[in-house]
């Protein structure tokens, strides 16, 4: 059927169309859908492809789909779910209801499929909606960031964070800093100052490792930069300086609080552990007590994790006195 948001979508954007009511189903091409930009690399929700073709068998109607109309190649923009659901119909339609778009240029086809899931569905998140805009940036380099945030309803200030922000976890990549696209934006902001790469290694192996956080970890990442520009040996001199800093200070918390000693507050992982291995496969996310078989033995279990929970609790008060004094 007709659908007043997708015509006001299509007019709005000046894309040139017809709606079609008898679109011959065998003429479009399923299998090209799944490369549709739109989709950003989701796969086709079978779930939701038998909702929907029990629902049309029980007589709803759906909107229609979008169709790209390219040198007579019919291809879909959006409705792939609905065009899968006809196929499994108790009484599969030979013809189909659609939207028809015919659109030369190449940018304008891939803003089209990306765009039209802002309407349709559940819509997109805002990180979707950055994803989008970035993947359009470097796809077509001439169209701007400013420009691009306007098209996609953004803060430009937003969107050229997130393409430094993405510059910089490739980089990080690049030189094996896996865990780099952990940080937060802000960190991985700090650490970008660093242009030298050995440096830029060295600090933010530094940081993973010992687990630097916030200020802490803005300050070192500031340091760093500033004697990296310097001289490289500078920055690695610095980050070297951190790094006893750091080995300095757990000894003495060591010496201070002594190592907290492997005892029974520290066994109610395992407990945990022994009371989901009994829980039947498929149910550990989603645990029903009623689907336990040994009620007294699992009581029991829980009540020992309990019990051991309160030493952990007793532990943390005794080293919370001891930072104290």
């Amino acid at each position: 059927m007709k659908d007043p948001k997708t015509e006001n979508f299509l007019i709005g954007g000046r894309w040139q169309h017809r709606y079609d009511a008898a679109v011959p189903l065998a003429s479009i091409d399923l299998d090209a859908s799944f490369a549709n930009e739109g989709r950003l690399g989701k796969r086709l929700e079978e779930d939701r492809v038998l909702e929907y073709a029990l629902a049309k068998d029980a007589g709803d109607e759906f909107p229609a789909v979008v169709l790209l109309d390219v040198a007579g190649h019919l291809s879909v923009a959006t409705g792939t779910h609905r065009l899968h659901a006809d196929k499994c119909m108790k009484r599969v339609p030979k013809t189909v209801d659609a939207y028809i778009v015919t659109e030369s240029d190449l940018y304008r086809r891939e803003v089209l499929c990306r765009q039209l899931n802002m309407i349709e569905g559940r819509g997109q998140t805002h990180a979707e909606k950055v994803a989008h805009a970035l993947e359009l940036h470097r796809k077509f380099p001439s169209h701007s960031l400013k420009s691009l945030a306007q098209e996609w309803r953004l803060n430009v200030s937003t969107l050229q964070a997130a393409a430094r922000e993405q510059a910089l976890d490739s980089r990080a990549i690049t030189l094996g800093l896996i865990g780099f696209p952990q940080l937060s934006q802000t960190l991985k902001m700090k650490f970008g100052q660093i242009d030298n790469d050995a440096c830029f290694i060295g600090a933010v192996s530094l940081a993973l490792e010992a687990r630097l956080r916030g200020s802490e970890a803005a300050e070192f990442a500031d340091r760093v930069a500033q004697a990296a520009t310097r001289k490289e040996a500078t920055g690695l001199a610095v980050i070297e300086e951190m790094r006893r800093e750091i080995a300095e200070t757990n000894e003495r918390n060591k010496a201070k609080f002594g190592r907290t000693p492997t005892s029974k507050a520290t066994r109610f992982i395992g407990k945990c552990k022994e009371l989901n291995r009994m829980v039947p496969d498929g149910l550990v996310s989603n645990l029903h007590l009623g689907c336990l078989a040994r009620i007294p033995e699992q009581k029991r279990l829980v009540q020992e994790t309990i019990d051991l929970l309160h030493l952990v609790i007793e532990e943390l008060d005794r080293v919370a006195g001891a930072q104290a004094a």
